[in-house]
């Protein structure tokens, strides 16, 4: 089994070791009915995408053997019929494993039963029963995977020996990416510095010993492509990152970021964020967590606020960038072709999205989907007290007249009860978040509309301007998380789509995770359920 990280050129550096060091083994031929052998798979962990083949083998992998009398446990003087530390590997990467040449390990003649514990990748330098456990050398992820496989229990001649292996190690993943005025990232260097990386790993007690004093510097490996850049890492499992940080290179610009607000990495997880280089360098990096793993693959461009996409025959993803720059999102939603609208609009405030350019009612068509699907919204609906809502407000996005003509696209329009809502309560709540904003390094938002409830799944409808049929909305929603430091805080919002007669909102707060189980859409994917599930009053 070889841990590999998705890039062609770390893919050439572990093949080229795989046809250097791992040559074909001569199997010998033998009697399987009286020598052991195995088949072999990999415990599934969808937090867990190291290897290019994930739970995969490949050809030649080679995994030790110990065996011992059942119930005996593993120790010297336990070992049965010449089962100490035998290779055994798979030619065919079809995951059968038989015995390297001379390593043939046979059932106990008399019939007694045995055990067995494995684990991979194989070393034949075993100390006793310590396995050596080194992450500091990152060039080759196959040698330090550590695996463990001790399932197979009171097992004799004839049983089949099924291994399921786990991993006792930990995966860090960097996802990279150029911030404005960075125009690549080749020659990109990223070091963890501070971090353990030397332990034992004890078979027979099945547990890992951290050398807490061989702290180091470890070079992560860096697969830059452009203006996007993967570094993926093979740890030791650490409660506590305190004193750990990452110190990263680029043009001779130094980026650094204290890890000691991250989340534990566990044994056989993956951490993974999100990476943006700003000009300049200094404290401009901004990890974030990534949002993954989800449960549907996602389209292209999708960010930390973006809730898991399903897309469908009438739903579409639509994605909106800065009209003057390219590379910096503007916003996303998950649109409704046949009910025209979008049942959430998702985007990021912070500083850089706000200005002084004002309103400019420049009412129009979106761009990326065709006008039939688009309500025709030049002049407001003709029923009484409904406004042409915005989802993304006009006054989120002043930084120049161009971006603040995007928030008039019809796709961004619902049919929103005006007075009562639209111009009191609700208007309220948007110049809030704008408020929130200037309080935290940045605030990511979904507001949405939903047009059907549990109790009542009709739908109601209004006309545009050429009298197409429009869904009304029946409620609306903000799922809003604060980002301070490496920190988040989350609290979202529900008004029904009436007349209110007060102006404040914070009497309809919810939680993330209610609006999660209401709407059936899941909001900040990579946050846990912990965290969305709380307010914390302290940042609302």
């Amino acid at each position: 089994m070889k841990a590999r990280f998705d890039s062609s050129a770390l893919l050439a550096v572990v093949l080229l070791w795989a046809t250097t060091a791992c040559q074909e083994q001569a199997l010998p031929d033998i009697d399987d009915s009286a020598y052991v052998t195995f088949t072999a798979t990999v415990e599934a962990d969808d937090t867990w995408h190291s290897r290019a083949t994930e739970t995969n083998w490949e050809a030649n992998d080679a995994i030790g053997v110990f065996m011992t009398a059942s119930g005996a446990g593993l120790a010297t003087g336990t070992v049965a019929e010449g089962g100490l530390n035998r290779q055994y590997v798979t030619p065919s990467a079809d995951g059968m494993f038989r015995p390297a040449s001379g390593q043939n390990i046979h059932y106990p003649a008399d019939g007694s039963t045995v055990d067995f514990y494995t684990y991979y990748p194989y070393r034949a330098d075993l100390s006793g029963l310590t396995y050596p456990v080194d992450v500091s050398d990152q060039s080759r992820p196959a040698t330090i995977d550590l695996m463990v496989a001790n399932n197979v229990k009171n097992v004799q001649k004839g049983n089949a020996n099924a291994l399921r292996f786990e991993r006792q190690l930990a995966s860090l993943a960097l996802h990279i990416s150029a911030g404005t005025g960075i125009t690549s990232l080749t020659g990109l260097q990223v070091t963890l510095k501070g971090m353990p990386v030397r332990a034992d790993y004890d078979l027979a007690q099945g547990t890992l010993n951290i050398d807490a004093t061989s702290k180091a510097d470890i070079a992560l490996p860096v697969a830059a492509s452009g203006t996007t850049a993967e570094v993926q890492a093979i740890l030791l499992p650490t409660e506590s990152w305190t004193g750990v940080s990452l110190a990263i290179s680029l043009d001779g610009k130094s980026y650094a970021v204290a890890m000691d607000q991250a989340q534990a990495l566990a044994k056989g997880k993956r951490l993974s964020f999100q990476v943006t280089l700003k000009k300049g360098g200094g404290s401009s990096i901004d990890p974030t967590p990534d949002p993954e793993p989800t449960p549907t693959p996602q389209p292209a461009n999708t960010w930390f606020e973006t809730p898991v996409v399903t897309t469908g025959e009438d739903l579409v993803y639509i994605t909106h960038f800065m009209p003057n720059d390219s590379k910096v999102r503007n916003y996303a939603m998950l649109y409704d072709k046949q009910n025209k609208l979008a049942y959430w609009v998702a985007y990021p405030m912070h500083s850089y999205y706000l200005g002084s350019s004002g309103r400019t009612d420049d009412w129009g068509w979106d761009p990326e989907i065709d006008q039939q699907w688009q309500p025709e919204l030049f002049r407001g609906f003709s029923t009484y007290n409904t406004d042409r809502g915005h989802q993304i407000p006009s006054a989120d996005r002043t930084r120049d007249a161009a971006v603040n003509k995007t928030t008039f696209y019809f796709t961004n329009m619902t049919a929103q009860t005006g007075q009562g809502l639209n111009q009191s309560i609700w208007a309220n709540l948007e110049g809030q978040v704008r408020n929130w904003t200037s309080q935290c390094d940045t605030l990511y938002v979904v507001t949405g509309a939903m047009i059907t409830t549990a109790s009542d799944p009709n739908i109601g409808y209004v006309q545009d301007n050429s009298g197409a049929l429009v869904a009304r909305p029946k409620y609306y929603y903000k799922a809003l998380c604060q980002k301070r430091g490496t920190n988040y805080y989350t609290i979202g919002f529900r008004f029904d789509n009436k007349q209110y007669s007060g102006t404040n909102y914070d009497s309809y707060r919810v939680t993330v995770s209610q609006l999660e189980q209401e709407t059936g859409f899941t909001f900040f994917p990579s946050l846990s359920d912990e965290t969305k599930g709380k307010i914390v009053d302290l940042y609302w």
